[in-house]
């Protein structure tokens, strides 16, 4: 049993939140107690927190870093429910940081595609298929002879520039909005950058 001081009430030890400051390692407020107090001084305890992290980044990133390691299903939960919330915020972050870490973004697709390999079937399935029903039935002898041009110009610039070329659907196969076809007329040459930051936008 513990006296807690704010209500002067005794309670089962369970009431009270651990701290190593203590004595007896346990706060002298109750849970209770503690979780009024945090919304009585919602503001002052946000504005102290702000003030905290602006003066202590590296103890804040360090504190962050211990969370995410210790909890990684409940940081992915979160992550998820964040993204779900703010697709917009979400791609303008994805964009900006894959423009500005354009080997780690590929370091990260191919060591996703390497460990699921299923997924990876998956798309490469869905998108061989929407090929297929996005190529006209009119579509000539020469103008496939040019789409092959267009990809051997494509892996021709990746050999002699060391830098990974891909063909691009200027109108997307799959677009949110609008979807294009398979011809010449709607194929370019993207570095697999450009490429990946486009996704199935047009």
């Amino acid at each position: 049993m513990k006296h807690c001081n704010t209500c002067a009430t005794t309670k089962d030890i369970s009431e009270f939140s651990k701290d190593k400051t203590m004595k007896d390692g346990f706060n002298s407020k109750c849970k209770l107690c503690v979780k009024q107090y945090r919304k009585d001084n919602a503001e002052k305890i946000a504005a102290r927190t702000r003030k905290w992290k602006l003066a202590n980044p590296e103890k804040r990133a360090a504190h962050k870093k211990k969370y995410q390691q210790a909890h990684p299903e409940k940081v992915a939960a979160c992550s998820k429910r964040w993204r779900e919330k703010n697709p917009k915020q979400f791609a303008a972050t994805r964009k900006k940081y894959t423009q500005a870490n354009p080997e780690k973004e590929a370091a990260r697709i191919k060591k996703y595609k390497q460990e699921n390999p299923d997924k990876k079937n998956a798309i490469n399935a869905k998108r061989r298929a929407a090929k297929l029903q996005r190529t006209p039935v009119w579509l000539t002898g020469a103008l496939e002879a040019q789409i092959q041009a267009i990809y051997a110009q494509a892996q021709e610039k990746t050999r002699t520039t060391g830098i990974q070329h891909q063909v691009d659907h200027i109108v997307p196969l799959q677009g949110a909005n609008v979807s294009g076809l398979h011809i010449p007329d709607n194929l370019q040459i993207l570095t697999q950058h450009e490429n990946c930051s486009k996704s199935n936008k047009h």
